[in-house]
């Protein structure tokens, strides 16, 4: 197969358009159809489109995001993470009053409580910077610490007629992403648009078709592993295309989590020590699981090797045998896995994004969402070229901290 390739100059150009040749498809005595080879009812697409491979090519449907409209190529969405009620011990430890600990969120007043060693606790006198901060043991067993202990931040304790209490305030957390410009044009010359094709009635639309179907795909891909600029909103210019370009932060990069499983798969990990890193999910949730066939398979291995199976009836024969699901319940939120092509490729193939939906989106820059751009050619040139255009780029809502990349999953 031949894959072709040109490009658009400003207004003029045009990328190489088909002329009739000894090989095009002209009517002759051939196959009335031209048959899609993507894998049939596989997914093409999931989040942005869903997308199922059929005898048309692909039958598009609704993704499993939600898309927003935004007013700017730099778009924000501002959250607020709870307070962290916990504290670890630094290395210094105790030494008399003070205390060597993380004191982002202890505050003048606060108690705390010795999760790793009988509960004992302290009040909080004051705060000398980030990590020392000077105490007043409190109960019948001494106040002590080891390096590595876990405090449990507690409330304030103040004397009767106290004033001036220390305020404690945390800012909404800003998350921005921005918006990137994609472009496919296709093109055919006036005579090849009047030549009669047997495979299609209209071979231009099937062009066209053929084209959103790759740029859909190529946009999900961005969506997940995109990445924007290291500084400001654009990256500046090559040697060729100089002018600066905007691009996307995509989902894997937005994940606050990360999981490694060490290439051993097991039950345990997949039903407790995920769902244990996603605080803020709640067991009535569903996360999807984007992976690639050979995870898929895997799990579902897993899943059969702790199954028992009972023959009953006359025959005694067990006609299927094996399990096939798409959903783990967990200690926490379900596990549904989604095959998706693109974690098949590569590396990606023993990695798995787990994501909430609701907390994912689609956002373009209104007016330019995915859409048809027609007849943008010169008006001396012999042929059309038409192409599909987008300014848009990945959503997130709450800072990546439900989504969670799992690496070497086998």
């Amino acid at each position: 197969m031949t894959v072709t390739k040109g490009t658009v100059s400003a207004g003029t150009g045009a990328p190489a358009i088909p002329t009739p040749a000894t090989d095009q498809m002209n009517k002759r005595d051939v196959f009335d159809r031209i048959i899609m080879n993507f894998a049939q009812n596989a997914p093409l697409l999931i989040m942005i489109a869903k997308g199922v491979a059929d005898e048309t090519g692909m039958t598009q449907g609704k993704g499993l995001v939600s898309r927003r409209s935004v007013s700017n190529d730099r778009y924000e969405v501002y959250n607020h993470n709870p307070i962290v009620l916990s504290s670890v011990v630094g290395a210094a430890g105790l030494s008399g009053t003070t205390l060597a600990c993380d004191t982002t969120y202890i505050k003048a007043g606060d108690t705390l409580h010795n999760t790793d060693f009988g509960m004992v606790e302290c009040r909080v006198d004051s705060v000398t910077n980030g990590t020392v901060c000077e105490i007043t043991s409190v109960g019948t067993t001494a106040f002590s610490v080891t390096a590595g202990d876990t405090l449990l931040i507690g409330a304030t304790a103040y004397g009767r007629n106290s004033s001036n209490p220390t305020i404690m305030s945390k800012d909404f957390d800003q998350i921005f992403n921005t918006t990137q410009i994609s472009r496919e044009p296709v093109a055919m010359s006036g005579t090849m648009s009047a030549i009669e094709f047997y495979g299609t009635s209209d071979y231009k639309s099937l062009l066209k078709k053929i084209n959103l179907i790759n740029f859909l795909r190529k946009i999900e891909n961005t969506w997940l592993f995109g990445s924007k600029s290291a500084t400001n909103n654009t990256t500046a210019g090559g040697a060729v295309l100089t002018a600066a370009f905007s691009t996307t932060r995509g989902a894997m990069s937005f994940a606050a989590n990360t999981y490694d499983m060490l290439g051993t798969m097991s039950f345990f990990k997949w039903r407790s020590e995920i769902p244990q890193i996603l605080t803020t999910v709640s067991g009535n949730d569903t996360l999807t699981c984007l992976c690639g066939a050979g995870t898929f398979g895997r799990v579902n291995d897993m899943m059969n090797s702790q199954a028992q199976y009972m023959i009953t009836g006359s025959e005694s024969q067990l006609k299927k045998y094996g399990l096939k699901t798409k959903v783990l319940t967990t200690n926490g939120p379900d596990i549904e896995f989604v095959h998706h092509p693109s974690f098949d490729i590569g590396g990606l193939q023993k990695k798995a994004l787990l994501i909430k939906p609701d907390m994912n989106g689609f956002a373009f820059l209104k007016g330019r969402d995915i859409q048809p751009k027609l007849n943008i050619q010169a008006n001396d040139l012999d042929g059309t070229i038409d192409e599909v255009f987008c300014e848009a780029g990945y959503d997130n809502y709450d800072g990546g901290v439900s989504s969670c990349i799992v690496e070497n999953i086998w």
